[in-house]
């Protein structure tokens, strides 16, 4: 018998977020996100809707990783994880929002009905459409889609921070 709470009833085991089970568990969805596309058990892309937005809005959950050059030592990776969210469809342009405000609805917003799988998987064709395929490295950001563009902007921004 296993508990996800604390204290743990009598013969039971705890499997927090520290467990090796759970930290397996997590690698293995991770990968297989990554891996397998859309024949994976976990998404990378989901669609909910909440009351806490009032327009269609997307969030795009980022990785940043850095070189940090350090002088008579060797590179240092360093990484950080950006939330950015934005208006989306009807539009051209993208719409953002503040920084902190895409972080608060990641953290705060609750699914408030269900979402067809028809219309999420519209939903996410066409955020992902809206994106584009990303350019290889080095390539000029100039052909890049408006997101990808502000994307790119905002971690340059971040790199020389």
């Amino acid at each position: 018998m296993v508990s996800f709470t604390s204290p743990t009833p009598e013969g039971a085991e705890y499997l927090g977020g520290n467990h090796p089970f759970v930290a397996a568990l997590a690698r293995y969805l991770v990968e297989e996100a990554l891996g397998r596309q859309g024949a994976a058990a976990a998404a990378r892309c989901g669609v909910m809707r909440a009351g806490a937005v009032s327009h269609l809005t997307n969030l795009l959950l980022l990785r940043a990783r850095y070189l940090l050059e350090q002088t008579d030592r060797a590179p240092l990776l360093s990484e950080e994880v950006l939330v950015l969210g934005y208006r989306a469809g009807g539009t051209k342009e993208p719409q953002w929002r503040d920084n902190n405000d895409a972080l608060r609805l990641l953290v705060e917003a609750r699914p408030d009905a269900n979402v067809p799988m028809a219309e999420k998987r519209e939903l996410v064709r066409a955020a992902l459409a809206q994106i584009g395929e990303w350019p290889k490295e080095g390539a000029d950001l100039e052909q890049a889609s408006a997101i990808q563009q502000h994307v790119g902007q905002v971690l340059t921004l971040r790199a020389q921070a």
